[in-house]
């Protein structure tokens, strides 16, 4: 009988670690229930502890073992959470591979979505990510308690209207498509952390016939976001079914959106002279699984050469480089001593005695540099 109490304490308190997680995480119509279990059990141990353990050590001992079950159970309990699949459904794709389509166009509005009412899947996915790039945010014992202020937050404001504001866009966008005659092309909706998920509409397109499916990013960044997107996008190989597939690429270098900026910042300026107005343009983001930020395509002008300074010993003897001369971007890709990363300069030839010279310039906490994209000529900036 005496080791039956201490087996029966650390079920209970493992119990009530396992109650408490499911507590802060169920959907709102089940929280009530698993308070009210949370409570009968934590009251249920201290009623056994009171009971059943007497003695100066014994009852400390019993809270310790008590609260390493909790505690146990609780961490594991959070990792069964956070192991929690994608339940969203993908449609059958009954395409045959090989299938041209009708020829028609799909445009796919991808963007990151939030769902209209409590569901924990984005922020799932989102700490899982974290962790596999290595990148500290919001300790394992503090996730249970992120998400039930996730839910509690939910609960506050109803519901979110941010899908609706997509779909408003969407059908914007369709509408203006018509307007210029095209009754062809076919709109789909998509969320990275909504339904559906950017591979179930290009699924869905694919069954529809489409021959070029156009994915459109609305993101303002390249980020892990865009980067997810593309990854659940390409692992359907669209191209085995007769289909090209094209992706936009995000919006940090429209036109359109920087007049946008522009003009909104200017209807705000009032009497104030444009040389002493500065504009913030301020984000979220975090690094990708090498430390890059973000990743810049330079529009050059036409050249007739130029020379890219590269160090073989980047980042850490960057005051130390090497010239390569090249007629294009591609050039670069053929030169076995360069090391891609880590472009220190670039000087362009534009005509004769008129040249380009383009630096990176980075800061006290970050540092920026060259790379290149042979397949496509283009210089990109990290």
């Amino acid at each position: 009988m005496n080791y039956i109490k201490w087996v029966l304490l650390i079920i209970v308190g493992a119990l009530l670690g396992w109650l408490l997680v499911e507590y802060m995480t169920v959907h709102p119509l089940q929280m009530n229930l698993f308070l009210f279990l949370s409570t009968l059990t934590a009251v249920v141990l201290v009623i056994l502890i009171a009971r059943f353990f007497k003695g100066k050590w014994t009852v400390p001992l019993a809270i310790f073992l008590s609260l390493i079950a909790i505690t146990s159970s609780y961490l594991i309990s959070t990792r069964v959470f956070l192991a929690e699949g994608d339940d969203r459904e993908l449609p059958e794709l009954t395409r045959a591979k090989g299938d041209p389509g009708d020829g028609h166009t799909a445009i796919v509005y991808f963007t990151h979505g939030e769902p209209e009412t409590y569901n924990p899947i984005g922020w799932i996915n989102q700490f899982n990510e974290f962790d596999r790039q290595d990148i500290p945010f919001v300790p394992l014992i503090a996730r249970p308690i992120f998400i039930h202020q996730l839910r509690s937050a939910y609960l506050k404001v109803g519901s979110s209207h941010h899908r609706q504001m997509h779909l408003q866009m969407l059908t914007s966008l369709e509408e203006a498509y018509r307007l210029e005659g095209d009754t062809s092309t076919k709109f789909y909706i998509s969320f990275l952390d909504d339904d559906p998920r950017p591979d179930a509409a290009v699924i869905q397109a694919l069954n529809e016939g489409a021959s070029h499916i156009i994915i459109s990013e609305v993101f303002l960044t390249i980020s892990n976001h865009t980067a997810e997107g593309e990854e659940l996008v390409k692992e359907i190989n669209v191209e085995e079914y007769g289909a090209i597939l094209t992706f936009t690429g995000p919006l940090y270098d429209s036109d359109t959106l920087r007049s946008m900026f522009v003009q909104r910042a200017a209807d705000h300026i009032g009497d104030t002279p444009t040389d002493k107005v500065g504009v913030l343009l301020v984000g979220h983001g975090q690094p990708d699984e090498w430390g890059t930020f973000e990743k810049y395509s330079i529009k050059l002008p036409s050249y007739k050469q130029g020379v890219y300074y590269s160090s073989p010993w980047w980042p850490g003897g960057g005051n130390r480089n090497r010239p390569f001369p090249f007629k294009k971007i591609s050039d670069l890709s053929k030169k076995p001593t360069l090391t891609q990363e880590g472009g220190l300069f670039v000087l362009l030839e534009i005509k004769k005695d008129d040249y380009l010279a383009l630096l990176p310039i980075g800061g006290n906490t970050l540092y920026s540099w060259f790379d290149f994209d042979s397949n496509n000529e283009k210089l990109i900036l990290k």
